[in-house]
């Protein structure tokens, strides 16, 4: 029976995958984050691009393929927050040719959504985000990852203009506090992104399954 019902579960999650249609990002996608983002504007201290192990950074194994990190500074105790996101680069992003028109499309997509993982030891927010010409910018509520979490986001594109495209991407964010603060200000975040939401489901299933069977040897 549970053999039965893990397989409708496999089917209605694939199905499910296949009739939203969401736009996630691969690794090179996930890079072109950053390689447009990585100039910092005057509310940004500093951005970083880190595709191995975090470790040379004093924090807890990376988990995504790609990762970010940087510091975030501002008033004490109040919320500060960086945007990492596709911006002039947003054809690329999603796989259209520079010059197209238009440039940056996605109809047709449900949604957009992308695996974060918190890999310090700091409290760090999270959200989605996308921007169109017609729209301007949408993005999902915060979502808070404790130490060493991770979470998978999906912002809804209903109702949204899709023809053009401007940014889309994620932001990073924390409630500033002085010293020994969780996080402090200033404060380094790092997180990682990809492998794509779809390959997370997969590899939960697959350990669904291998928990079914072991459990038949206990």
């Amino acid at each position: 029976m549970k053999r039965v019902l893990l397989s409708v579960l496999v089917v209605c999650l694939l199905a499910g995958q296949a009739s939203a249609d969401l736009f996630t990002l691969n690794h090179d996608a996930a890079m072109m984050l950053w390689e447009v983002s990585k100039e910092p504007d005057s509310t940004r201290s500093f951005l970083d691009l880190v595709t191995d192990n975090l470790d040379d950074y004093g924090t807890v194994t990376m988990r995504g393929e790609v990762g970010y990190v940087g510091s975030l500074g501002g008033v004490r105790n109040e919320f500060s927050w960086m945007r990492i996101g596709a911006n002039g680069a947003t054809a690329d992003v999603i796989g259209a040719a520079l010059g197209t028109d238009p440039t940056s499309d996605l109809s047709g997509y449900a949604g957009y959504s992308l695996y974060l993982a918190n890999d310090n030891d700091d409290l760090w927010q999270v959200r989605l985000y996308v921007e169109t010409s017609a729209d301007g910018s949408r993005e999902t509520k915060w979502v808070t990852l404790a130490t060493g979490s991770d979470a998978v986001l999906t912002l809804d594109f209903a109702g949204l203009d899709l023809t053009e495209v401007t940014d889309i991407g994620f932001d990073i964010g924390g409630l500033l506090s002085g010293s020994g603060g969780n996080p402090s200000n200033p404060d380094w975040f790092h997180v990682s992104a990809v492998p794509t939401p779809v390959a997370v489901l997969l590899g939960m299933l697959g350990l669904g399954v291998a928990g079914l069977k072991l459990r038949k040897f206990v």
